[in-house]
């Protein structure tokens, strides 16, 4: 309904004139599952698995071109949240933006902290998938796969800065992602904040659980979280041309 409502608003298309079918792309993560154990996961990623771990989703250029330093101070106020100062860290770079990682970690000198090397895949990772199974909470700035991360069904926060505000705030798209909006992601105004939030998302997982439900029912699915979307969508595109056209 956001979408169908900037076609009308910003593009004059007639209401009548539009389908709202969901979200196609992300039909191939609604049927994955899990592809090993929290033990063997952590184990590839080097972290404890005796511990919970939080996991940071880096952003595309566009959003944040330069987030090394970013996710350096993330991780540092982490490690010093008693909530969260036991936890494990796993930071995933963008896949289209992990040039900034290579050849450094970004977190060195901070245990039980990780960066995955792996090379990903932009759509359906495996890896990624296991990643948001396995973790206890998800922060990043403004990235797709918070929205995997809410068909998981996991907690996800995100911190407001003014050093990323072009890729924040200054965008529509990120404003549907927030909490106080409908969508799942908690926003925090520091990292103060955020850790708190994080503690509690950590206290109470159900709590994420069911706004991130409920954000992928009315985003991402809105016929049904069990009915795949690209079906719907042929048959749309389909049906586009039974109609009759006017000279």
């Amino acid at each position: 309904e956001h979408q169908k409502r900037e076609a009308i608003t910003y593009h004059d298309v007639p209401a009548s004139d539009i389908v709202v079918t969901g979200a196609s792309r992300f039909d191939d993560f609604f049927a994955m599952h899990p592809t090993s154990s929290r033990e063997a996961f952590c184990a590839r990623a080097g972290l404890d698995p005796s511990r919970p771990f939080l996991l940071y989703l880096c952003s595309s250029h566009f959003v944040a071109p330069d987030e090394v330093s970013f996710v350096r101070r993330w991780a540092d106020a982490v490690r010093q949240d008693a909530s969260l100062s036991d936890c494990g860290i796993l930071v995933r770079p963008h896949p289209a933006n992990a040039e900034p990682w290579e050849g450094t970690s970004g977190l060195d000198g901070i245990a039980n902290a990780a960066v995955w090397k792996e090379s990903p895949k932009v759509q359906a990772d495996p890896a990624l998938y296991d990643s948001l199974h396995h973790c206890a909470a998800v922060a990043g700035l403004n990235t797709s796969a918070m929205i995997e991360a809410g068909i998981v069904g996991k907690s996800v926060h995100t911190i407001a800065t003014s050093e990323f505000a072009g890729g924040q705030e200054q965008t529509l798209h990120f404003h549907y992602l927030l909490a106080r909006n409908g969508g799942l992601v908690e926003v925090a105004e520091d990292l103060t904040e955020h850790c708190r939030q994080m503690s509690e998302a950590l206290a109470h997982p159900e709590a994420g659980a069911t706004r991130s439900r409920r954000f992928v029912q009315s985003f991402v699915r809105p016929h049904g979280l069990d009915r795949p979307v690209a079906p719907l969508m042929a048959d749309e595109i389909e049906r586009v041309a039974t109609l009759a056209k006017r000279p």
